[in-house]
């Protein structure tokens, strides 16, 4: 007969849980940062030549992960101020001065961001709550663009700041979307010529594919227009910065999914301009 075949070996116990995640690294950039600058000052400089400036910010971007780590690798530089690369806390207005210092045009992208607990509820870490970020860290930058005389202001607020929170959305929690409105009256306020884009849903779609729809008092939801990708929100703030039409202009974006892109953002600003605020 065929000797036995050997007992299977012993598995091992199965794998503890994963630890939770740690809290939001609030020192520097990491991978999320495009799509979730929750507590994070931006400046945007050189605008003569934006597409080097946004060649410079994307690698940094992606250098994060190392960066936060004290990493370095193959081609990604220091990230640090030498390369126009600054880190702050928005809630902290010491902390980005640096930041604004001989800036010609600031991008406020910085947002609260809520987070789900394990029981499904939704809440804001510490001293993340939209009136930490949305309006007194909003306020600090519009405070040190004044103070550094920044001669503009594009802020990315959010649709749904016309009618009151729906109490069932984790927006409502923390009263984000009364804080985004706020936060866009005092750019208004300020005195310095601002841009101020409410764009719907964002997505990680690419972006130049539909056409964008502008509105204004949340008139892009009434149609069903409810997503929009995060790169035309990214390109309509670079047009924004060399067309001067766009000055002083606050409106809805979304994109209409029907409709194949058209490139002009000219049209875009004028269709604005024919319906302001």
């Amino acid at each position: 007969h065929a000797p036995a075949p050997p007992a299977p070996a012993s598995q091992p116990n199965p794998l503890p849980p994963p630890p939770s995640p740690p809290p939001p690294d609030l020192r520097c950039h990491n991978p999320e940062w495009d799509k979730r600058a929750d507590h994070r000052g931006h400046r945007t400089d050189g605008i003569e030549n934006l597409s080097e400036a946004q060649s410079e910010r994307l690698r940094c971007a992606r250098a994060g992960a190392q960066h936060d780590k004290g990493e370095g690798g193959p081609g990604l530089g220091s990230c640090d101020p030498s390369e126009g690369i600054f880190v702050g806390d928005v809630r902290n207005a010491t902390s980005i001065e640096e930041a604004f210092e001989g800036s010609e045009v600031v991008i406020i992208l910085t947002s609260a961001s809520p987070h789900m607990s394990a029981n499904g509820s939704w809440y804001y870490p510490n001293g993340s709550a939209p009136v930490d970020i949305d309006w007194n860290g909003l306020n600090n930058q519009v405070s040190m663009a004044l103070q550094k005389g920044a001669q503009r202001i594009l802020l990315v607020s959010s649709f749904g700041t016309t009618s009151p929170e729906d109490p069932s959305s984790p927006f409502a929690i923390g009263h984000m979307l009364h804080y985004k409105l706020l936060g866009e009256a005092s750019v208004m306020a300020s005195g310095i010529p601002f841009t101020i884009v409410k764009p719907a849903g964002l997505t990680d779609t690419p972006g130049g594919k539909f056409k964008l729809v502008s509105g204004q008092r949340d008139s892009c939801m009434a149609e069903g227009l409810m997503s929009i990708s995060r790169e035309d929100v990214a390109e309509t703030l670079v047009e924004a910065i060399q067309q001067p039409r766009s000055q002083n202009l606050r409106f809805d974006l979304t994109c209409d999914p029907s409709q194949p892109a058209t490139g002009d953002f000219t049209a875009l600003f004028e269709s604005v301009r024919s319906n302001p605020f």
